[in-house]
């Protein structure tokens, strides 16, 4: 699962099967980013059949660079609709 720099929130949960020849194991989720960025998030990996067997993992977002944020929606002008006939001058 992966927690919040709190280990208070789940941002996501996922549960897998891990055999004996896996040398390694590869997944990708999404977490949401909020406006005041976290300085880390948490990855837990946690055994549901041995006592004791988890890891964690911090997940720093120090280096992270985000895309530029969305700019704002253009106004819609105010114009007058069309009929739909004229948009189509096979359907006359």
């Amino acid at each position: 699962m992966v927690l919040d720099c709190n280990e208070e929130t789940i941002l996501y949960s996922y549960y897998f099967t891990l055999s004996k020849s896996d040398d390694s194991f590869s997944t990708q989720f999404i977490v949401p980013l909020f406006e005041v960025m976290h300085p880390l998030y948490y990855i837990k990996v946690i055994s549901d059949r041995w006592i004791c067997a988890d890891n964690v993992l911090p997940l720093s977002f120090k280096s992270m660079i985000l895309p530029a944020k969305f700019s704002q929606p253009q106004e819609l002008l105010d114009l007058q609709p069309i009929p739909a006939h004229s948009l189509d001058p096979i359907a006359k």
